[in-house]
């Protein structure tokens, strides 16, 4: 058996897995055989309890290979203890260091979760932070381009510079007096925003957007329109028609988090720094000896 075949089972930086709410599947349901053997839906859950999440996420596309790898888990375990294999060298010390290491790395997951965060230091964090909670509710006009390195799918489809082009006449129109509702609704091909008048919904400061798009939300003051902001395929016409703050209560969670973030870190650093070394006599070192 090469040694692959025990891949899923490599120790994961994630929590072990919360499992869902068993199937309503009563526990002596037969659910698989071994070998010809009955195997009861007991004891499957039995077998995958506290399995890690990559693995309980494998056991939902591919029951058979997951409840086999985890089989040949518990039989080679089953023989490194016949073996006596933690009474012997290097495999004592292996076993020892690799539980370590499953330990300092459940202390740091579980310290990550568990640090309390009062209403007070959320407030705190809330008005520190304040302007990361930014919103903005927009409308768009999107006019696309295509791509000069491939072949335009439509006949019809804009080069860069007629894109271009007709968004700033577009913006021409808005300038003077324009619909902005209107003109998207004739122009824009965001068609679902188009067909709301180019209702584009809420921006936040937190949201993974383009950076050119989201900076050009962010300068407008309500009622206020952008130039066209390129992007991979198009060009965005932007107008903002109101900007806010996302209320503590919206953004609790995201704050909790931050919080706990930041005590994990500085509880790390104080671990980290209980265990600062100097080196006083580099030869001992590069001579190998440490290993003796």
């Amino acid at each position: 058996m090469k040694p692959s075949c025990l891949s899923v089972f490599a120790v994961s930086a994630c929590l072990f897995a919360q499992i869902s709410p068993a199937p309503p599947v009563a526990d002596t349901a037969v659910v698989a055989q071994l070998n010809g053997k009955d195997v009861t839906a007991a004891e499957v859950r039995k077998l995958v309890a506290g399995t890690p999440p990559q693995l309980a996420q494998g056991l939902l596309r591919d029951p058979k290979t997951v409840l086999e790898q985890l089989l040949l888990l518990n039989s080679l375990r089953d023989l490194a203890e016949q073996d006596k294999i933690t009474e012997q060298s290097p495999w004592k010390e292996l076993i020892a260091f690799n539980q370590k290491q499953l330990m300092a790395q459940a202390e740091l997951n579980y310290k990550t979760n568990t640090f309390p965060v009062t209403d007070e230091e959320a407030q705190k964090s809330y008005d520190t932070n304040k302007s990361k909670f930014e919103q903005a509710k927009i409308r768009v006009i999107y006019i696309s381009f295509a791509d000069a390195k491939k072949p335009a799918l439509e006949k019809k489809a804009l080069t860069l510079a007629e894109a271009k082009a007709k968004a700033e006449d577009v913006l021409k129109q808005l300038r003077a007096g324009g619909d902005f509702a209107t003109l998207a609704k004739a122009n824009s091909e965001d068609k679902n925003s188009a067909e709301k008048g180019g209702d584009f919904g809420v921006i936040h400061q937190s949201d993974k957007l383009d950076s050119a798009f989201k900076t050009a939300v962010f300068q407008l003051n309500p009622g206020e329109i952008s130039e066209p902001v390129r992007q991979p395929n198009g060009f965005y016409i932007i107008k903002v028609d109101e900007r806010s703050f996302r209320p503590l209560n919206e953004a609790r969670p995201d704050l909790v988090l931050q919080v706990r973030q930041e005590k994990f870190q500085a509880w790390l650093k104080s671990v980290q720094d209980r265990n600062k070394i100097t080196i006083q006599n580099a030869d001992f070192f590069k001579t190998g000896a440490v290993a003796h």
